[in-house]
C-alpha cells in the first residue's frame, strides 16, 4: 500500500452529485446557482464568482484591480500557476524573497520594494496553508490579492477573517486543497465594486472526474504500479506550469456539484485534518533534525511542510535522503516548487526550498496511516 498525495476525500455525495450534473439536463446550471447561494452567506460584503480554476481567478482578480502592465509582488516560494495567472492578465510578477525558513514575504524587503515603487500591488498566496501576514500587507497601501487557494471555507488563524477576503480581491481553489473537486475555483470581489462579467461554463472535465472518483473510492489501496507513486525527483525540477494559460470560462456544473458537496462537509473535513495533523506532529516532535514551516497553530491542508534544520548542501542532501527513505516505506512526498526567479536574487527561498520535506496530510489519511507516517518520520530523521 502506497500513501499518495493525489487522493480526494470524496463520499457518495460528491460522486453522485457529479454524476447527476453530467446526466440530468439542466442539473449543472442549478448546481452552479446553488453553490453561489451557499457561498453568499460565508462573508457578508463579498460576492462570489465561479471560475474554471484558481489560476483563472487570479487573472480575473488582476484585471478587476486594473493591474495590467503593472508590477505585482509575489513571494519567492509559490506555485508556478500563480505566475501564469498574473501573466495572463498582463501583470508583471516581481519575486520578493521570504523570511528565513518561512513561506512569508520578508517584511523589510517587501516594504522597500513598495516604497521604492518597484511593485504596485501584492499577490499574497497561502502556499501549503501558510498564510501571509495580511495586517502588515494592508499597511503598505497597495492593492492586495488574497490568493487563498488552500483556504476555501477557512478563516485566518490570527485575525479570524475569512480566507480569500483579507485584501481587495481574492481567490479559492477546489483542486486538492481544503475542499476538493475536479478543478474549479471562486473569485471574490467586494459587493460595492463593479461586478466582472460572468463567463459561460468551461468544458466539463469528465476524464478528471472519473479518475478522481476511482481514487476517492480506493483511497490508498490504489495499486502501486498506477500513477502517483513515482520515486522522488530532486529539487529544482523544471517549471511545468509557468507558461500554461488559465482555463477559459467559468466553473462547470460538474465541478460545482462536487464543490457544493464538499462545502456542506467542510466542518467535518476541518476536524479530520486537525486530528491527522496532531498525529503527524507526534512524528515531528520525535525528529529533532526537522522543523515546521507553517505558522504556529496552522493546520495543514494537503501537505505538512517541514524543513531540514541543517543548512547548505548537507541539508539539501538530507532532505533528498529522507524523501527516498519514505518512498521506500510506501510514503509519497511532493517535490517543492521551482523558484519564480534566480537563486541569487532569492537566497532564502532557495535555501528553504532545497531542504523542504512535503508530507501527505489532510482528510484523506486515516489515523493509522498518519501514525505510519509519523513513525517512519521519527525512525528515518536522524
Amino acid at each position: 500500500m502506497h500513501l499518495r498525495l493525489n487522493v480526494p476525500d470524496w463520499t457518495g455525495a460528491e460522486i453522485g452529485g457529479g454524476a447527476a450534473a453530467l446526466l440530468l439536463p439542466g442539473r449543472g446550471a442549478r448546481e452552479r446557482a446553488r453553490l453561489v447561494e451557499a457561498l453568499r452567506g460565508h462573508a457578508p460584503g463579498w460576492r462570489p464568482h465561479l471560475v474554471a480554476s484558481a489560476r483563472a481567478g487570479i487573472a480575473r482578480a488582476a484585471e478587476h484591480l486594473g493591474l495590467r502592465g503593472r508590477p505585482v509582488a509575489v513571494p519567492g516560494v509559490l506555485c508556478p500557476a500563480v505566475l501564469s495567472g498574473l501573466s495572463a492578465a498582463g501583470a508583471r510578477p516581481v519575486p520578493v524573497d521570504v523570511s528565513e525558513d518561512s513561506l512569508r514575504f520578508d517584511p523589510a524587503l517587501l516594504s522597500a520594494a513598495a516604497a521604492g515603487g518597484r511593485v504596485a500591488a501584492v499577490l499574497a498566496p497561502g502556499t501549503w496553508g501558510a498564510d501571509q501576514e495580511f495586517p502588515s500587507l494592508r499597511r503598505l497601501g497597495l492593492p492586495v490579492i488574497d490568493d487563498a487557494a488552500y483556504g476555501a471555507g477557512l478563516r485566518d488563524g490570527a485575525t479570524g477573517e475569512p480566507c480569500g477576503m483579507r485584501g481587495d480581491a481574492g481567490t479559492w481553489s477546489f483542486r486538492f486543497k481544503a475542499l476538493a473537486a475536479p478543478g474549479g475555483g471562486v473569485l471574490w470581489t467586494r459587493e460595492g465594486d463593479a461586478a466582472p462579467p460572468e463567463d459561460p461554463p468551461a468544458p466539463t472535465p469528465l476524464r478528471l472526474f472519473a479518475d478522481l472518483a476511482v481514487r476517492g473510492i480506493l483511497r490508498h489501496r490504489i495499486p502501486r504500479l498506477l500513477g502517483g507513486a513515482a520515486p522522488p525527483v530532486p529539487w529544482p525540477e523544471p517549471v511545468r506550469e509557468g507558461a500554461r494559460r488559465p482555463e477559459a470560462g467559468g466553473m462547470a456544473g460538474l465541478q460545482a456539484a462536487v464543490a457544493r458537496a464538499q462545502w456542506e462537509r467542510r466542518e467535518a473535513l476541518a476536524a479530520t485534518r486537525a486530528r491527522i495533523a496532531a498525529v503527524l506532529r507526534e512524528g515531528v516532535a520525535a525528529a529533532p533534525s526537522l522543523a515546521e514551516v507553517l505558522p504556529a497553530g496552522a493546520v495543514p491542508v494537503h501537505f505538512l511542510p517541514l524543513v531540514v534544520r541543517a543548512g547548505g548542501e548537507a541539508g539539501r542532501e538530507e532532505a533528498m535522503r529522507l524523501r527516498r527513505a519514505l518512498h521506500a516505506r510506501g510514503i509519497q512526498t511532493e517535490t517543492p516548487y521551482p523558484l519564480p526567479g534566480s537563486a541569487a536574487d532569492l537566497p532564502r527561498a532557495a535555501a528553504l526550498s532545497s531542504r523542504l520535506l512535503l508530507l501527505p496530510a489532510g482528510a484523506t489519511l486515516r489515523e493509522d496511516e498518519a501514525r505510519r507516517v509519523a513513525r517512519a518520520l521519527a525512525e528515518e530523521a536522524r
